[in-house]
């Protein structure tokens, strides 16, 4: 049993290189399974093969409007919103590949369902980059076996990344992380690599900030290791914070429009992110250049204290109100209402609105991650000196992500990403036992591997049918929205709204982007906060009496009023959904005339005085 204890057993298969050819050929073998499996023909694929949520939707839209003409700067929905037209706080950074695939399938099959097969073929694409990329970490970390064993994780949990549908940036934003950490990992042999590591870091800046945090992480590691005199660890430095310098206000100049390049946004990639940047990361690149390796640490650290300080000082005293987070500029009412969505919840809300905190909860919310973070601690531990910067990497990057989960779920995602190769050690670990212990390796590496894959998903949906949760008013749980969005917001729940003169609609402000994606109308709200008046309104019209529905609709110049009678949306902003969907034709006012509908959608037309 002394083995099971020899963790340098499992770095030892790091030293036989795996070749390009034979990373690269397992990689794709598995997508090619995995497509089989999971990716429909996306010449015949319909929509409700698609799993689609609410962003996924408007993605499609932005990308749909890019390939019709709409402009690269123009980020403007004109078919959504109070005013002419409402802004949105993304980038074209996603929107050009998905237009680029319906324009390769246009002449096959026809515009509408080029963009439900570009919808499976986008994910399907990342997902195979992120094949390619872990098998290549996995056969660096440990060789052929870790590449193996990394396979049973990520072919488990690709999942996550090839559903059809699922256009969303966040897994892009994901793939763009893991792209950094690889090439920061071969910046030890090749420090200019660490320059094409910033020059990721900032495309996901501007496809969004929610990896802003990893990135923060990864450069306090970068310098820590400079700081601690790591060899090569001076020119990876200066590569990777030049980079960020002078790559952060290109990426700017490429993706904002001009005349929004000087505004200081608090919710996106803005002139406040690019300032912190090109002070933090020059100062810091500055230091490194200018100090000598054989430089005092206690010197090089005031160095890059200095450099945070100004960059920090800075940006405080232009900016002061993005230190009150990123919807800053909403009202205190739409602030409460983005703040109930479940996306942005995390763990410890979760937690904390249990009735009963069971160990079955704990092993759930704590093994899923922690599992790998622990091993890439433990390889860490255990590695010779020249091999620990990737483990560090790796491990601070994935405990990062869980940090976020306790304050929104989705960093859970990110964090297994990154934990995956922890667990791969383990696994890897196990199948260098010796002795009695050998019997037990086929337990263990079970056991690992089911702390990885969607199983533990699959088991936390559970815990949320058998705990009661103490949701907001207006929060139902991501599992009845979903259900609820699905049948509502389905072409055929649509097609008789779709089948209408063109017009304004009034409805969810969850169904917002599917109205716009499957008919020719204007829609009031959606879920994307820079519609200040037009979410304002649609949650106000949730709980609105007869009187101040009818108001409210001739205020704003509705034509057509849908309401899905599905319980969970019944909030959310649905129009007059503390009266109307129990409402009987004939209890209807005379200004609300019911027209052809598909249940649980019900449609009315407006009849102003």
């Amino acid at each position: 049993m002394t083995n099971v204890f020899r963790f340098e057993a499992a770095h030892r298969f790091a030293e036989t290189r795996v070749p390009g050819v034979i990373v690269a050929a397992v990689a794709l073998a598995a997508a090619m399974v995995l497509a089989g499996r999971f990716v429909p023909n996306p010449l015949t694929v319909a929509f409700d093969d698609l799993t689609m949520h609410i962003d996924d939707a408007m993605r499609l839209v932005q990308a749909r409007d890019f390939y019709e003409g709409q402009g690269w700067f123009d980020l403007r929905q004109y078919r959504l919103g109070a005013e002419d037209a409402a802004p949105m706080h993304w980038s074209r950074v996603v929107d050009a590949p998905i237009a680029f695939l319906t324009a390769l399938l246009v002449p096959l099959v026809g515009q509408e369902q080029a963009l439900l097969g570009a919808a499976v073929l986008w994910p399907a694409s990342c997902a195979t980059l992120y094949l390619l990329m872990a098998a290549a970490m996995g056969a660096r970390l440990c060789g052929l076996r870790g590449m193996l064993c990394l396979g049973l994780i990520v072919a488990s949990s690709v999942y996550f990344f090839i559903r059809p549908g699922r256009v969303d940036h966040h897994y892009v934003q994901t793939l763009l992380m893991l792209g950094m950490a690889f090439l920061l990992i071969l910046a030890e042999e090749k420090p200019w690599r660490a320059a094409l590591a910033g020059a990721t870091a900032c495309v996901s800046m501007a496809v969004g900030m929610s990896e802003l945090p990893l990135i923060l992480a990864a450069s306090g590691l970068i310098a820590l290791v400079w700081v601690l005199g790591g060899t090569g660890a001076r020119l990876r430095a200066i590569a990777f914070f030049t980079a960020l310098a002078v790559c952060a206000p290109l990426a700017l100049v490429a993706t904002a429009p001009p005349a929004q390049r000087l505004v200081g946004w608090c919710d996106a990639f803005s002139v406040v992110y690019v300032l912190g940047v090109v002070l933090g990361a020059g100062g810091s690149a500055l230091a490194a250049l200018v100090l000598p390796e054989t430089a005092a640490r206690a010197l090089k650290l005031a160095a890059l204290a200095l450099a945070g300080a100004v960059a920090a000082g800075v940006v405080v005293l232009a900016y002061p109100q993005c230190l009150d987070g990123p919807y800053t500029h909403l009202d205190p009412e739409t602030r409460a209402w983005v703040g109930n969505r479940q996306e942005v919840r995390g763990l410890r809300e979760i937690l904390a609105n249990l009735e009963e905190v069971s160990a079955f909860v704990l092993s759930v919310l704590s093994v899923w991650p922690l599992t790998g973070i622990a091993g890439l601690a433990l390889a860490f531990w255990s590695a010779p000196p020249e091999r620990r910067f990737a483990w560090a990497l790796l491990g601070v990057l994935a405990l990062t992500g869980w940090i976020i989960s306790l304050n929104q779920l989705r960093g859970v995602n990110t964090s297994l990403s990154f934990a995956a190769f922890g667990a791969m050690f383990l696994m890897v670990w196990a199948t260098s036992w010796t002795g009695l212990a050998n019997a037990l390796k086929p337990v263990a590496m079970t056991a690992i591997w089911l702390t990885q894959v969607p199983h533990t998903a699959a088991l936390y949906s559970v815990l949320q049918k058998r705990h009661a949760i103490a949701e907001a008013p207006r929060a139902p749980s991501v599992a009845e929205v979903n259900s609820s969005l699905n049948e509502c917001t389905a072409p055929a729940a649509l097609a008789p709204l779709a089948a209408m003169p063109p017009g304004r609609v009034a409805t969810s402000v969850e169904f917002g982007s599917f109205v716009l994606l499957h008919t020719p109308h204007w829609v009031l709200a959606s879920p994307h906060h820079r519609n200040y008046a037009g979410n304002l309104a649609a949650i106000r019209l949730t709980d609105a009496a007869p009187e101040a529905l009818q108001r409210a609709l001739s205020e704003w110049r509705i034509d057509y009023v849908a309401v899905c009678t599905a319980p969970p949306l019944r909030v959310l902003g649905n129009p007059g959904s503390a009266w109307l969907p129990e409402a009987p034709p004939e209890a209807l006012p005379a200004w609300l005339e019911p027209l052809p509908s598909v249940e649980p959608m019900r449609l009315f037309r407006f009849v102003p005085d």
